[in-house]
């Protein structure tokens, strides 16, 4: 058996016929493909499998990888493709730093209990365009945490895709970056506006009732559906001044609580209660 332990470790082509252990706290780097008979078990916290080269890869799976891998990320321009022919694995978290998962099918996203599943697309300072799914997943098993889906940077306005369940419910979503949404979504904790602008477009942006809106530097193109009450929470050290987050007075008396630590100035320029 061999472990990865407390470091990154990195290779290129790399065939597992015995059993691999990703450590906690440890990344598993592969530059071309990966092909497994064997098992991978990346199941400690914060274990990562990432595929990170610059060439297309390919990860064939045709042993086991223990349920569920902690971390799995794609951070590759020309992208990752898992194999047709490989059985089906689970991840907790899913980075899609650049590139596209193909054949994505393969892989569910699942965890039990009260912490949040969590798929990234974008990485913080990359200049690329944030990876993609190219299909939905075999299935979303969330527990009661719900999903968070960030969206951190891209070369590009980001569209949400196939990260978005089926459903349209997530539980959080990060918008660092200009996002735009292709389908529409039920937010039930809350919307953090770091940056860019966040486009309901032509569908539909709901809030649960008692959903945060967080907003530090990013914005809302238009104003959501609010199911009930709503929370406004301004972060940050940008100068702001409210907009559509802000339910629009006196026809709406649902915003319940605002809070102020921006560190700058928020301008009020019209009537809220």
């Amino acid at each position: 058996m061999a472990s990865v332990d407390n470091a990154n470790c990195s290779c290129n082509y790399l065939f597992i016929n015995g059993n691999l252990n990703i450590n906690s706290n440890s990344t598993l780097n592969i530059y071309r493909n990966l092909i497994n008979y064997g098992n991978i078990d990346g199941s400690a916290d914060f274990s990562q499998l990432q595929f990170c080269g610059s060439a297309a890869q390919t990860f064939i799976n045709l042993g086991t990888v223990t349920s569920p891998i902690s971390i799995f990320t794609v951070n590759n321009p020309n992208g990752l493709t898992i194999d047709a022919t490989s059985n089906i694995f689970t991840a907790l978290n899913i980075n899609l730093y650049c590139g596209i998962l193909t054949n994505n099918k393969k892989l569910s996203i699942v965890i039990c209990g009260t912490t949040p599943a969590m798929i990234q697309r974008g990485a913080s300072g990359s200049s690329n365009t944030a990876g993609s799914l190219n299909d939905s997943l075999y299935s979303f098993g969330i527990g009661s945490g719900g999903l968070n889906i960030l969206y951190v940077s891209s070369s590009t306005t980001i569209n949400t895709g196939y990260e978005i369940p089926t459903s349209g419910n997530v539980n959080y979503i990060y918008a660092g970056y200009s996002t735009t949404l292709s389908k529409n979504i039920t937010i039930s904790d809350s919307l953090n506006l770091a940056a860019g602008s966040f486009s309901k477009g032509a569908k539909t942006l709901t809030l649960g009732n008692n959903c945060t809106i967080i907003r530090s530097g990013g914005s809302l193109a238009s104003a959501p559906v609010y199911s009930a009450n709503v929370n406004i929470a301004y972060t940050g050290s940008n100068a702001i001044t409210i907009a559509n987050e802000m339910p629009v007075w006196p026809t709406s008396t649902i915003l319940q609580n605002l809070t102020n630590s921006n560190t700058n100035s928020v301008t009020i320029n019209r009537n809220v209660t």
